[in-house]
């Protein structure tokens, strides 16, 4: 099971606990889809029987439903809608939404201060980068060079003269690369090539 659906069982533990009904319909589509096993089940019921309705779900939510398959979660709540219990499932979705809207709205937030920042901190580079007392800063945009770049695809040592535009262009596999090996001698620009990059990404809105 996914890390986020384990998550979502445990916050909302004691909502399952007070609300779930382990009824003889929800447990047949749990035994139909394969979420429990008949040991399981005989489980689950026994202790229903001996203990209550929600030690049993306290144990169906700890110690069976997570260590399921990856599809277990969508199971259960297809199980919930189909015996009666529909608002329970739709409860777990909203919170699973909620969840996935903050997710991608810290993404974006970081997404833009990584970009701020590149844009900030990679405007200028030092010509002589050894001359750790040197305060002598060049504008990037004002002195960087174009290079040319022999662009290797495969083992075969074929190449052929790119330019830094063409680097994330899609090649043989007609997929855009995601990552790129940079060889050259000693002071040749590759640092200065992989920091224009990132400049670049930087000062796109």
């Amino acid at each position: 099971m996914e890390d986020r659906h384990k998550e979502c069982l445990k916050s909302n533990r004691d909502f399952l606990c007070s609300n779930i009904s382990l009824s003889t319909g929800l447990l047949a589509k749990l035994s139909e889809s394969g979420v429990i096993t008949d040991e399981h089940l005989q489980k689950l019921q026994n202790i229903e029987r001996n203990d209550t309705t929600k030690a049993a779900v306290l144990e169906f939510l700890t110690e069976v439903l997570p260590r399921r398959a990856p599809e277990a979660f969508n199971l259960f709540l297809e199980a919930l809608s189909k015996s009666g219990q529909k608002h329970i499932a739709d409860h777990l979705k909203k919170w699973l939404g909620d969840v996935c809207s903050e997710d991608a709205g810290t993404f974006e937030r970081l997404r833009a201060e990584l970009r701020s920042h590149y844009k900030r901190r990679l405007a200028s580079i030092r010509p002589m980068p050894w001359q750790q007392d040197t305060s002598i800063y060049l504008n990037l945009t004002d002195m960087f060079v174009e290079r040319q770049l022999k662009l290797k695809t495969n083992n075969k040592g074929d190449e052929r003269i790119v330019t830094m535009d063409d680097l994330f262009t899609p090649q043989e596999t007609k997929e855009i690369p995601r990552r790129l090996l940079i060889e050259g001698n000693p002071g040749i620009g590759k640092s200065t090539i992989c920091q224009t990059l990132a400049h670049e990404w930087g000062e796109q809105s």
